[in-house]
This record gives structure tokens, C-alpha cells and sequence, in this order.
């Protein structure tokens, strides 16, 4: 867990949207553009938060052109470490992370504040874009890498890419864990369900759309994910989640009606898990903690500007 260093006091009238982007001007642009389509929420003002990951001056740029506040970070330390740094600079009661390149819906912000109501955490909908994809690798991110109602169910967690808390459970919990570059939303999730008296929701109606990822994608995220979740099997309070047997318990479940798996991509589910298996044994036996390193001890600064 990160302790986190607010900035400032909750305003109970305010809602903040975070947003870590690595050199991605068109998709911020994108979920940008959709996030001021939304429908307002009566009582409440909004505070979008770019946080310029490796600071990009084109995104600096977009940021003064946007008047959005931007804080930049040099050089990049990943999203976890990102999204902590946003949150510290946040002002909003309510807070919603999303990425940049996503799509939300009109009314993303209206259903999560209605959610928020009576829970602490919610996890929303993401319906992958299906375009420029095959049916299968679709299929496969649909059904597996962004089936929150499953991921919430089985594992406690939703995807940051569609997360909406209450500032009070980050004051409570700490924020994302830093040293993460794979499985932070997990690692926090898990860290709320533990807790006992936070009440997690998965909402249909919160609804976001993700661009898929080509099927060279889906390898790459597979190698980062199996390193993620070596770093994350050292913390000692999710270890036992992270032995071989709960991993293969986990991944190659069949879940609930909503993970129906037609069979090719059963087929690139398994052939995928294999895949991030072999890795996890080569980080923890060969590699240990090497890659990442440079960037984990990196120097950083950090700059906070406030457009508004």
C-alpha cells in the first residue's frame, strides 16, 4: 500500500476524473472529447486530471489548450505511480479513473454518482470496440481480459480503466500499489474486499468502450502480466493467491454465464496462459527483477498545473 499525501481537502461538490497517459495525444484526445459529451450531474462540478506520464509536451500543450489540469511526471514511472499522483492533487469527494483512448458513455458519470450513493467502490462495464480485430481476439478481451461482472465476482476487483471510488476509501486504504507496473487494480481491489466494511459494486449501467488490442497485443500484455504478478506474489498478504495451483484455478475456470467461452477462444485463452506462464518462471528464476528497474529507481519530478 502507498500512503497517499493529499494536496487538498475534499470538496463535497466536486468530482475528479483521473487519466495516466504515456505519449498517447490522439487517444487522450479521444476520451477527452467523450468526457465532456457527458451529462452533468446536478450539484456537482467536474475536475479532469491528466497526468503526463514521461512528460510529453504535446500533451502539456493539450492540456493548456483544454484548460484541464495536468501533472507531469519525468521520466514516466507507470500508471499505478500516476494515478497516485493525480489522486494526491485531487479535489473531488467522488473520483473516477479511466485510461486515455476510451470512450465513455453520455451517461458515465451520472450512473457512477448514483452508484456511489450507497457504495465505495464500483466497477463498470467496458465493451470492447470491434473493429480492425478478428471475431476471436474480440471475443477473447470481451469475455476475459474486460469481463468485470467476473472479474468482480470471482477475484474482487474491476480494471482501472472503468473505476469510480469515494476519496474516503483512499484516505482510509492508501492508494495504488507503486512498485507495479501490472495488477495494481487487482492488488487494490483485493485490498477493499479485505478490508470488510467497504461495499463493492459491479455496475452494467457505468458503462465505458475500450479499442481492442491486435492479437501481438494480447502477447505483449500477457509477458507484462506475468511479471505484474510476480512482484505482486511477494506481498505477503496475497501470496497464497499467486501459487500455481490457485493461478491455474483462476485462469482456466469456466466462471459464470457471462464467460461462456466459445471454443477458439478457449483455444487462445489456454494458448495465452501458457504463454504468461512461461514468462512468470523466467522472471522469478532468471530475470528476478531486472527489467523495470531503471525506471522503478529513476530519478522523478514531479509538476503539478492547475489549468482551470
Amino acid at each position: 500500500m502507498n500512503k497517499l499525501n493529499f494536496s487538498n481537502p475534499a470538496n463535497a461538490s466536486l468530482l475528479s476524473i483521473i487519466i495516466p497517459v504515456y505519449k498517447d495525444l490522439a487517444g487522450l484526445s479521444d476520451t477527452i472529447g467523450s468526457i465532456k459529451a457527458c451529462h452533468g450531474v446536478p450539484g456537482f462540478e467536474l475536475e479532469i486530471i491528466v497526468v503526463n506520464d514521461g512528460a510529453d509536451p504535446d500533451i502539456s500543450q493539450f492540456c493548456r489548450t483544454e484548460k484541464l489540469v495536468e501533472v507531469s511526471i519525468n521520466p514516466n514511472r507507470g500508471s499505478y505511480f500516476a494515478r497516485n499522483r493525480g489522486i494526491e492533487c485531487s479535489h473531488g469527494s467522488l473520483i473516477g479513473f479511466v485510461d486515455a483512448d476510451i470512450f465513455v458513455d453520455r451517461q458515465w458519470i451520472v450512473n457512477a454518482v448514483q452508484k456511489l450513493d450507497t457504495h465505495d467502490y464500483v466497477g463498470g462495464s467496458i465493451q470492447v470496440i470491434r473493429e480492425g480485430v478478428s471475431e476471436t481476439v474480440a471475443d477473447y478481451q470481451q469475455l476475459i481480459d474486460f469481463n468485470t461482472r467476473w472479474h468482480m465476482s470471482s477475484i474482487h476487483y474491476a480494471p482501472t480503466a472503468n473505476v469510480w471510488v469515494r476519496r474516503s476509501l483512499l484516505e482510509k486504504l492508501g492508494g495504488f500499489e507503486e512498485s507495479l507496473f501490472s495488477g495494481g487494480d487487482m492488488e487494490m481491489g483485493r485490498r477493499v474486499y479485505d478490508e470488510g466494511s467497504l461495499q463493492q459494486t459491479y455496475a452494467d449501467e457505468v458503462v465505458v468502450r475500450h479499442p481492442p488490442r491486435d492479437l501481438k497485443g494480447l502477447f505483449a500484455k500477457s509477458k507484462r502480466l506475468a511479471y505484474g504478478h510476480n512482484v505482486i506474489g511477494n506481498a505477503s498478504k496475497l501470496q497464497s493467491e499467486f501459487t500455481l495451483i490457485q493461478s491455474v484455478k483462476r485462469n482456466l475456470s469456466k466462471g459464470d454465464d457471462s464467460r461462456k467461452l466459445p471454443i477458439l477462444v478457449n483455444i487462445l485463452r489456454v494458448t495465452l496462459y501458457a504463454h504468461r506462464l512461461l514468462f512468470k518462471v523466467y522472471y522469478k528464476h532468471f530475470l528476478k527483477d531486472a527489467e523495470f528497474q531503471t525506471v522503478v529507481n529513476g530519478t522523478t519530478k514531479v509538476d503539478m498545473h492547475d489549468y482551470r
